[in-house]
């Protein structure tokens, strides 16, 4: 009877690694969208931002995991960072043959006293 050769640990845990470096790759943090209003707010006017990043390849984000910070800056800073009530966040993506998909965020807020 010949002794049996030594078994390779790698194949075994070979997809399991390829699905942590695939989904880990693929994550952010959460974002606050705004403070908590006033118990009697005063609406002033509403503001709009929008930001968008790149699903490369549908495979590489560039950009995509900013996109509702970006967006809440730019409505922001168009209400003069006053306090926001009843924010709206709606998602679009336009789809690019052969070079990936754009996806969007827009952010509508209203600005109270």
């Amino acid at each position: 009877m010949s002794p049996r050769p030594p078994e390779s640990r790698a194949p075994r845990f070979a997809p399991a690694i390829l699905a942590l470096i695939l989904f880990g790759a693929c994550s952010s943090g959460p974002v606050q969208v705004g403070p908590k209003p006033p118990a009697n707010p005063m609406l002033l006017s509403t503001a709009q931002g929008s930001s968008c990043g790149l699903l490369l390849f549908n495979l590489l984000p560039m950009g995509v995991n900013d996109r509702v910070d970006g967006a809440y800056r730019e409505a922001q800073v168009a209400l003069g960072d006053r306090d926001v009530s009843d924010a709206k966040i709606k998602q679009r993506w336009y789809g690019l043959p052969l070079f990936g998909t754009v996806l969007c965020t827009d952010v509508e807020e209203t600005a109270v006293r």
